[in-house]
């Protein structure tokens, strides 16, 4: 109760050496009071900012995941924040709950979970007309912030779909094509041998050494 009796009267002991002994306070003078005015005042309306630009920056999510919405296949309705998650995890048999969906959605739904964007192909055919037919426009890998800290990122197995990709797969299938890679088997057949011969008679190697070998 003192505190909030403090508190109260704080901008009165500030100018009242009475009341400032009697709640064990300094009394300061006028400039004191101004400035912590000041202070109080520049708190108060940072508090205010901040909770204005809160809200602005929520409204302006809110209007643009309905408007992305909008463009995506219909789905299920989520839950605010976690969206489809709860829906998934309360079945063992996701597969079935995806039957069930395409019962009612079609053969492309939407999901949303906590924040992560899905779509699931529910049929062959849709799968084939996504991936395979128009493959130029849906085929990419998600981008890779580890892997392009540890150099995996500008390999083939995780490169990204676009021109550098396509120059690597060019390249690639100039050597990997059936007619290329049959100019490789007599040293296959030839490695295969020394690997089968240190198999049968080098025990001292560890397994896995020769196998890393081969």
């Amino acid at each position: 109760m003192r505190g909030r009796q403090f508190a109260s009267l704080t901008p009165v002991l500030l100018k009242d050496p009475l009341l400032a002994m009697h709640f064990n306070t300094p009394a300061v003078d006028p400039l004191a009071t101004k400035i912590f005015y000041t202070m109080d005042v520049g708190k108060s309306l940072s508090m205010k900012f901040l909770f204005i630009g809160a809200l602005i920056l929520l409204a302006a999510r809110l209007v643009l995941g309905f408007k992305n919405r909008a463009r995506l296949p219909p789905g299920p309705r989520g839950l605010p924040i976690l969206g489809n998650a709860l829906q998934l995890a309360s079945v063992s048999q996701i597969w079935l709950m995806f039957d069930k969906w395409k019962s009612q959605y079609g053969p492309i739904i939407y999901l949303n979970l906590a924040g992560q964007h899905i779509v699931v192909l529910n049929t062959k055919a849709a799968a084939l007309e996504l991936l395979e037919r128009r493959s130029a426009i849906y085929s990419d890998r998600p981008k890779s912030i580890v892997g392009e800290y540890v150099g995996t990122a500008i390999t083939m197995p995780f490169v990204r779909y676009d021109k550098r990709w396509q120059r690597m797969r060019r390249a690639a299938h100039a050597v990997l094509n059936v007619r290329a890679s049959a100019q490789y088997q007599p040293v296959q057949i030839e490695e295969a041998v020394i690997f089968a011969h240190k198999l049968l008679y080098d025990t001292s190697t560890p397994l896995f050494t020769k196998i890393a070998s081969f």
